[in-house]
């Protein structure tokens, strides 16, 4: 499955689907469960792409150092040691 049809024109009020990936996910908060590769990667996607993500993590932030060095380099907030609401 492509990020395209993962996020369908009917959830953004785009009746018509004309709707780039880009512009479904601009200025979007984006929760990402999981700091592994796939939750970096879609944070960094989201992050090119104008939305705002937001990466939590249950783990203890000891171990996740070099994970969480990334997010803060590219300015993205995140969490650790549980998920907030």
């Amino acid at each position: 499955m492509d990020i395209g049809s993962a996020v369908r024109a009917s959830d953004t009020g785009d009746i018509e689907g004309k709707m780039t990936v880009q512009e479904r996910i601009r200025d979007r908060k984006i929760g990402i469960v999981g700091v592994a590769r796939s939750g970096i990667a879609a944070a960094m996607l989201a992050d090119e792409f104008g939305g705002k993500p937001f990466v939590s993590d249950a783990k203890d932030a000891r171990l996740l150092e070099a994970q969480l060095e990334r997010l803060s380099a590219l300015d993205i907030p995140f969490e650790t040691g549980g998920h907030t609401d």
